[in-house]
């Protein structure tokens, strides 16, 4: 029989009669045996105290974020557990998007279709905002249909907001349009 301590490949010889048999070939190959058995243990008491506590900070998120997907729930615990020391602040500015994103189911469709039409109603101008001097919106439908498509509901609002805050429409933009500046 062949020695059970970890990488021993010894061969014991069994005493005759009625003697228990030996599993180990030496005190040195016990011991190592026993350690070996006490750090699997310590191993899968370790796993387990780490998925508890995976488990008990997910549920934390899912408390505080119940309107959040199970996917936006797994991005923020990655990121908790990513950026450790300043990760619960990030988690928290995130989580607050995602939640503020929840809340208002279709507001940046209905936004855009809004700030479409209200553009449709002026021939499409340039929108500028003077105090920033940032042009929002090239005087062009292509410029229009591009913005109100990929445009976030801040930017929507802003620019909404802009073209609304001015009926004057002046000056020339790109391709012979109209411009809308705000001062």
């Amino acid at each position: 029989m062949q020695c059970q301590g970890p990488d021993c490949t010894t061969e014991i010889e069994q005493a005759p009669g009625g003697h228990r048999q030996r599993a180990y070939c030496s005190d040195r190959c016990r011991m190592a045996a026993s350690r070996q058995r006490a750090y699997r243990v310590e191993q899968a008491r370790l796993k387990a105290e780490v998925e508890a506590k995976e488990q008990r900070e997910r549920q934390e998120l899912r408390n505080r974020y119940p309107m959040l997907a199970e996917e936006s729930i797994d991005l923020l615990y990655n990121l908790k557990k990513q950026y450790q020391y300043g990760g619960l602040h990030l988690v928290s500015v995130i989580g607050a998007a995602l939640v503020r994103e929840n809340e208002r189911p279709g507001e940046r469709a209905l936004l855009a279709a809004d700030l479409f039409v209200q553009g449709q109603k002026k021939s499409y101008p340039a929108v500028t905002d003077n105090k920033t001097g940032r042009t929002l919106i090239w005087g062009n439908l292509a410029d229009w249909f591009a913005f109100c498509n990929k445009s976030d509901v801040p930017t929507l609002r802003q620019a909404l907001a802009l073209l609304q805050g001015n009926p004057n429409v002046t000056g020339p933009a790109r391709s012979g349009a109209t411009h809308v500046t705000i001062g």
